[in-house]
Order: C-alpha cells, then structure tokens, then sequence
C-alpha cells in the first residue's frame, strides 16, 4: 500500500512539475531575448499594462499584459538586431466561471521564410487568420511613435 501511495505521489508531483516548467518556459525565453535592454518604458496603464524593451534604442521586446475580467492574456513580441518582428508568443488564460468556456492556450507564432507558421501549446501547427494577421500587420514605425510618450 505504502509504494502504491508513493509511486502515485511521484507520478503527479512529476506532472505538476512538468506543467509548470512548460507553462514558464516562454516567460524565462522572452526574459532571456530582453536581457540587457538599456531601457524599459511603460504606457502608465496599471489595468493592461505594456512595456518596450529597448537596447542601443532598438526595440528587441514588447510584452502587453491584458486582465479581462474572465482571465489573463500575455503578448510577447520578439525582434531581431534589425527590428524585424520575427515571433509573438501569445498566451490566453480564461479561468474565471463568468466566462462562457475556459480557455487555455497559447500561441507561438514565427516568421520563416515570409511564411507565418503558428504552433499550438501542445506543439502542432495550425492555420489561424486572426493570429497570421497579428503578425503581419504589425507596423512599427507607428509604435514607434507611439511609444515616444511613454516613460
């Protein structure tokens, strides 16, 4: 009785484990891309924040931060030396019971060879016009502009 109570214990510590390096895998990957960045600059919204990562004043990050009223949701923008937008982690966490459905997923959407190839949290590729447009039509030189008054 008693090995059967362990091995159960260790199964699920071990899932409960595994589920929790995954799920922060992609906030410790996007803090490794911003590590370094010379400034960090904040809209001033405390509700729905969203930071810009600058280094050398190149944008290398921009993380947006949602809490609707049923859940969480997180955009993580990555770019490259030359400020190209080259992959969006988008992360939707709807918990809350006033929602219609739970949701949990998230997004990995990438730019490879002028393809956008979007992965579920589970690993396989989808097709999703609303995500593909998140990532096309990003215009920087707008955000650009936006963000001059943020501080």
């Amino acid at each position: 009785m008693k090995k059967r109570f362990k091995s159960i214990f260790l199964i699920f510590t071990t899932f409960i484990l595994v589920v929790i390096i995954y799920d922060h895998k992609y906030n410790l990957e996007f803090k490794y891309h911003v590590f370094g960045y010379d400034k960090k600059l904040f809209d001033g919204d405390f509700l729905h924040p969203a930071y810009a990562y600058l280094k050398n004043n190149k944008l290398i990050g921009i993380e947006y931060i949602s809490n609707p009223e049923c859940g969480k949701t997180n955009r993580k923008y990555f770019f490259d030396d030359k400020e190209n937008l080259n992959r969006i982690i988008y992360e939707i966490d709807f918990f809350s019971k006033h929602c219609d459905e739970k949701k949990d997923s998230l997004y990995i959407i990438k730019r490879e060879n002028n393809d956008i190839l979007i992965h579920e949290k589970n690993g396989g590729e989808i097709n999703n016009a609303e995500l593909e447009k998140m990532m096309s039509s990003f215009n920087l030189k707008k955000f650009k502009t936006k963000i001059k008054t943020w501080k």
